[in-house]
C-alpha cells in the first residue's frame, strides 16, 4: 500500500522555540491515522507544515508531490481540514451559501449544487439551518456547517484538527458515524489530531507526538493491548482499553472489548 503522506526530517520553530524536531512519519493509503498528543506537543505545528502554511524545513510528500509552493494549489483540491475552531471554515453569509461555495470553487454545474447540498445536509440534520445566516448559529451548529462545507468536496485526504471541542457527546458521535462510513466507502485517507485519548479507538494506526517528534507509530492494537507505551510517553489508555486489560488480567475477557455496549453484553451473558 502505498503512502498518502511522508513527512521527513520536519524542523519548525517559532521565535526561536523548536517545535517539530526531525519529524518523521509515513501514512498509508486509506489509513486512519489518530496522531495524539498534549498540549504543546506540537500538534498545530504539524498540520501547517503539511499544508504549506508555515515556513518549514524538511520534505513533506503528498499524493506523491512534494508540498510546496509550485504544488499547494493542486494538492489542496483533494485536500480537506476541520480545524478546531469552525468560524475558521465559514466564509459566506448564509449557511446554504456556504455549502455551495465549495461546489463553485470545483466548478460544480448550477444544476448539481442543491442535489449535493440537500444531500449532506439530511445526512447531518440540518436541513433547517439551510436559511439561517452563519453568524447566528450556535457553536455546535457552525461545527456542523464547518464539516459538511468540508464533506461535501468528497476529499481523498481528510484532517481533522481537534475538530471535536465545541460539540456535545450526540452531535460528536454523530459527525464520527459520518466519518467512519465515509471511511469505509470511500477509503480515503483520515489524519485525526487530538489531545483525548479516547480518539484513539476510531483509527487503525495510532501517532504519539511528544516534544515535536513522533515518538511512536503503531497500529492501535499493539497500543491498547500493552498499557507500558502509554506510561512511557505519560498517557494513560482509553477506558475500554483499560477496562479490557484489568477482565483480561483476572481471565474474565480473552479479546480486548473497545465498545461499551459490547462489553456491557458480554459481561452480563
Amino acid at each position: 500500500m502505498k503512502n498518502i503522506v511522508t513527512c521527513k526530517n520536519i524542523c519548525l520553530s517559532y521565535r526561536e522555540k523548536e517545535v517539530l524536531k526531525n519529524l518523521e512519519v509515513q501514512i498509508k493509503e486509506g489509513d486512519y491515522y489518530v496522531l495524539c498528543g498534549a498540549n504543546g506537543s506540537g500538534k498545530s505545528s504539524f498540520v501547517k507544515a503539511i499544508l504549506n502554511l508555515v515556513p518549514y524545513e524538511g520534505e513533506v510528500i503528498i499524493f506523491s508531490k512534494a508540498m510546496c509552493s509550485e504544488n499547494q494549489i493542486d494538492l489542496l483540491e483533494d485536500i480537506s481540514v476541520v480545524f478546531e475552531n469552525p468560524n475558521v471554515n465559514l466564509v459566506c453569509e448564509t449557511v446554504y451559501d456556504e455549502l455551495k461555495f465549495p461546489l463553485k470553487n470545483r466548478k460544480y454545474k448550477k444544476l448539481e449544487y442543491d442535489l449535493e447540498i440537500q444531500k449532506i445536509a439530511k445526512q447531518l440534520g440540518i436541513q433547517k439551518l439551510l436559511s439561517l445566516p452563519t453568524h447566528t448559529l450556535s457553536g455546535g451548529e457552525k461545527q456542523l456547517v464547518s464539516f459538511a462545507s468540508i464533506m461535501i468536496t468528497k476529499p481523498k485526504l481528510l484532517i481533522l484538527d481537534e475538530p471535536f471541542t465545541m460539540v456535545d457527546g450526540y452531535t460528536k458521535d454523530k459527525l464520527m458515524r459520518y466519518i467512519k462510513k465515509y471511511h469505509k466507502d470511500t477509503k480515503c485517507t483520515v489524519i485525526h489530531i487530538t489531545h483525548d485519548i479516547e480518539d484513539i479507538l476510531y483509527g487503525n494506526t495510532v501517532g504519539i507526538l511528544k516534544e515535536g517528534k513522533i515518538v511512536y507509530s503503531i497500529s492501535k492494537e499493539e497500543f491498547i493491548q500493552d498499557d507500558r507505551i502509554a506510561k512511557e510517553v505519560g498517557l494513560k489508555l482509553p477506558f475500554m482499553a483499560d477496562l479490557s486489560l484489568k477482565l483480561k488480567y483476572y481471565n474474565l475477557l480473552s479479546e480486548p472489548i473497545l465498545d461499551m455496549n459490547k462489553m456491557v453484553k458480554y459481561l452480563w451473558k
